[in-house]
């Protein structure tokens, strides 16, 4: 008999990670493809390899949300966070409250929103984003929920169209016997 294990989440909170720690979950996501959900809350982001590895984590994997509350990361490191999040196909949504975030990862993420149509969720409160970034981030997930919405409602149609084609075979082959 064969047994298959399937990590869908990880969530290592207030845990003081290291470097190394951070570095081996980013590349350890970024190779699993069973991982949707990553919780990193409550442990420091102060340095910039870390910041370089959540990006590449992001644009590497299968993660549809991703939460770092509490974090410490800077704005500098935000913006790297950010810098390649159009890259992320799967990504839908974005917790990163209560950080020391502002202006340049705000420029970041409008810009990589842009591209970056699955995310339809971002939760930014509580860092230093002026009012008028957070409008018009908030935008762009709009136009993106918007997307999502309709995907959604296209893919509803055609399962319908289908299903409608399955019983029109199946109302002719009755008619035949």
């Amino acid at each position: 008999m064969e047994h298959s294990l399937s990590l869908s989440t990880i969530s290592v909170v207030e845990c003081d990670l290291t470097i190394d720690s951070y570095l081996n979950i980013a590349a350890g996501v970024r190779g699993s493809s069973s991982i949707k959900k990553v919780d990193l809350s409550r442990n420091r982001v102060i340095y910039d390899k870390v910041a370089e590895a959540l990006s590449k984590m992001l644009q590497g994997s299968v993660l549809t949300h991703l939460k770092m509350r509490h974090c410490d990361i800077k704005d500098n490191f935000g913006a790297l966070i950010f810098k390649n999040m159009s890259k992320s196909t799967l990504i839908e949504s974005i917790d990163m409250m209560n950080n020391l975030l502002g202006d340049e990862t705000a420029r970041t993420i409008c810009r990589e929103l842009k591209t970056a149509k699955t995310i339809t969720e971002m939760k930014l409160d509580q860092n230093i984003i002026k009012y008028k970034d957070q409008e018009e981030i908030e935008s762009y997930l709009k136009a993106n929920r918007y997307l999502s919405n309709a995907n959604l409602d296209i893919k509803y149609r055609q399962l319908r169209a289908v299903n409608r084609e399955q019983e029109e075979k199946e109302r002719r082959l009755i008619e035949e016997d």
